[in-house]
Order: structure tokens, then C-alpha cells, then sequence
């Protein structure tokens, strides 16, 4: 059984703003079906920004977005395009959690039964190893890849309310990342952070925003976040 996890915000908001957002987010979700063949559909939705462990951790996360939030007043249409969704589809949300977060979780965890593919067009979900339908192309992620593409994050940030180390995109980021041996890529993370005169706290709640969770990020019983730490690396998962 082939079982789609998808994010709900990314479907909701874009529908949000048609004429008949219920019709557009539940159409939007059968394309998705179609494209990926799958027999079962989860749809992760993110907790309020203000209830999230990021903004604990960096009062300035997402900061913009509320500012754009509060200026434009609330989008009709949303409410209703969610309220389609969560009628229609098995729907999952976690305490402090983006839905993001959701999928790296259900993605990775032992719960879901079947293949599992991860569904969108956001480059971050890239953090996530297994099966994905990114952005139309069909892309296997391994663990490897997934913590590459995670330190990447850290370093680069995602603007100046998380902004990782200054002057350093993407680009430069990749390359600081592909000329060490992956068992010290956060070796190099850290030189990188503390060369440009910050420090290892920072360094630190940099990569805590940009990782996206696994089921190892996340006790399911208690609720709460698992904040990262570098001993988590599994390095028994690396090709040398």
C-alpha cells in the first residue's frame, strides 16, 4: 500500500483565495492521489506559530509572516478550504510542531503501515530520508542526504529572522559541507559558525530551527520536542 503524506497549510493556503476554496484544496489533494497512485492519504497540519518549539527557541522565527498576517487582515476562504480537508482525509497535527515537522515524523516513524511518500513542492522536506514526490520529480532521500541537506539549512539560514551565518548561501554552504567527510560535517558546521565570530550556542539553536523532525525529534506519548543535539547523528548510516 502506497500512503501519501502530504502538507495541509501548502494545500489550504493557495485554495484560500480561489472562488470555492473547499473544492479547490479537496481537488488539489486528488491530483496529489493521482500523480502518486496511493491508497491512503495523511494530511499534516502545523500547530499555531506562536505555540511552536522555534518560536520558544527564537522569538523572531517566522516573525515576518506575522507581520504579513496582521497587515492583511484573515484570509477568507481558509477556514473553509481546512474544514473541506479535515472532513475528507485522515488529518494529523502534534503540540509545537510546523506541519513539516509532522511529516518528518509520520515519514520516518514505525506507525504507518506501507510505503510511504512525501509529498510537495518545499526543498526543506528534502530533510526527510525516504521516498518523495518533490515538487513533480520523484526523488529517494537517504539518511545521508537528508543530514546534508539539513546542515546546509543551518548554515544558509532562511532570512533575517533565521539567519544562519551571514554572507554564506547556498552555494557556499554545500561546499563548505562537501569538502569534509560526512562523519565531521558538524565539526565543520561549528568551525564554520565560530570563524565568523559566533558562538557555539548559536550555532546550536541555528540548526535546532532548521531541523525538521524525525520520530527520534519527538516523544509521541509526552508531546514534546526532542531538541537536537549532535550526538543524535547516526553515523552508522553514512557511505564512505
Amino acid at each position: 500500500m502506497r500512503v501519501a503524506l502530504l502538507d495541509g497549510d501548502a494545500v489550504a493556503y493557495p485554495a484560500a483565495f480561489s472562488n470555492n476554496p473547499a473544492a479547490s484544496a479537496i481537488n488539489r489533494i486528488q491530483e496529489i492521489e493521482f500523480n502518486v497512485q496511493a491508497q491512503r492519504t495523511i494530511v499534516a497540519f502545523s500547530c499555531h506559530r506562536a505555540d511552536g518549539f522555534r518560536r520558544r527557541l527564537w522569538p523572531a522565527y517566522k516573525q515576518e509572516r506575522d507581520e504579513k498576517d496582521a497587515a492583511d487582515g484573515p484570509l477568507e476562504g481558509l477556514s473553509e478550504a481546512m474544514e473541506a480537508i479535515e472532513n475528507n482525509y485522515q488529518c494529523k497535527r502534534l503540540p509545537a510542531c510546523e506541519a513539516d515537522d509532522v511529516l518528518g515524523i509520520l515519514a520516518t516513524g514505525p506507525w504507518i503501515k506501507g510505503e510511504k511518500v512525501v509529498v510537495g513542492r518545499d526543498k526543506d522536506l528534502l530533510m526527510i530520508p525516504g521516498k518523495h514526490l518533490s515538487d513533480g520529480r520523484w526523488v529517494d532521500v537517504s539518511y545521508q542526504q537528508a543530514t546534508r541537506n539539513f546542515f546546509i539549512s543551518t548554515l544558509k539560514g532562511k532570512g533575517k529572522n533565521q539567519p544562519g551565518v551571514k554572507g554564506i548561501g547556498k552555494a557556499k554552504a554545500a561546499a563548505i559541507i562537501d569538502a569534509a567527510v560526512p562523519s565531521v560535517w558538524w565539526q565543520m558546521v561549528l568551525k564554520t559558525f565560530l570563524d565568523k565570530g559566533y558562538d557555539e550556542e548559536y550555532a546550536l539553536t541555528m540548526a535546532r530551527l532548521s531541523k525538521i523532525l524525525h520520530f527520534d525529534d519527538y516523544n509521541i506519548e509526552e508531546k514534546k520536542v526532542r531538541l537536537w543535539t549532535p550526538d543524535r547523528i547516526d553515523q552508522s548510516l553514512f557511505s564512505f
